[in-house]
Parts: structure tokens; sequence; C-alpha cells
């Protein structure tokens, strides 16, 4: 693919996976737990404060490919 036809696909996904409308952002409360499927969707961060304890636990669910 020619960069210039990349470039624009590329900004077209960026548009798509930051769009507002499609994003949750979690505000974070004493024993609030966060679950979600890597395979269905793109999960980041904001910045976490260096002096709060933060907990992450990862569990994997065995089974057929959902494919």
């Amino acid at each position: 693919m020619p960069r210039d036809e990349s470039e624009a696909l590329l900004q077209r996904l960026f548009e798509i996976a930051e769009d507002p409308a499609i994003i949750y952002e979690h505000v974070w409360r004493v024993g609030d737990l966060i679950m979600w499927d890597n395979l269905a969707c793109l999960h980041a961060r904001t910045d976490w404060p260096s002096e709060q304890r933060r907990t992450l636990r990862r569990c994997t669910v065995e089974g057929e490919p959902l494919y």
C-alpha cells in the first residue's frame, strides 16, 4: 500500500477508535472492579498517581475458541 493511502487509512482507524461516542471512561471509587474482554475491545489507562496503590489481577478463561 502506498504511504499516502496507508496514512489515510490509519487516520480513519484512529478516528474510529478514539470516537468519544464509543469510549467508556471509568471514575474509580474504592472497591471497584472492572472486567473487559481483550478480544473485543481496546483498552488503556490514564496516568496513575504514584502515591496511590494499584492492584491488578489477570484471569484467563479456558474454553473453545470464539471464532
